[in-house]
């Protein structure tokens, strides 16, 4: 993640720093989330997380936060240019028992 994210010029104008350890784990996915009723996250690529921030929608909020999208994800990037988290735009898939 370092290599292909930190230091990146978003299509926003903000320079990536960091990333947060939440995002670590939304960028690999999780296959038992007892928070969400066990069901399996899927993650995003630092590939396609690159492809946000150079090529997505943005929309700032009123705390400074961007949202970079396109119609499979976004990820959030704070004021300071921490990425915070990736998200993708899946249905939920129940975890196979």
């Amino acid at each position: 993640m370092n290599k292909n994210l930190i230091g990146i010029n978003t299509n926003f104008g903000q320079v990536v720093t960091g990333y947060s350890n939440h995002i670590i784990e939304r960028t690999f996915g999780v296959r038992h989330d007892a928070s969400r009723n066990d069901l399996l996250r899927k993650g995003v690529g630092t590939d396609h997380i690159k492809s946000l921030l150079l090529n997505g929608t943005c929309t700032q909020d009123k705390n400074g936060v961007v949202k970079y999208q396109d119609n499979k994800a976004y990820v959030l990037v704070n004021g300071q240019g921490n990425m915070i988290t990736v998200i993708p735009h899946t249905k939920k898939i129940k975890k196979k028992k």
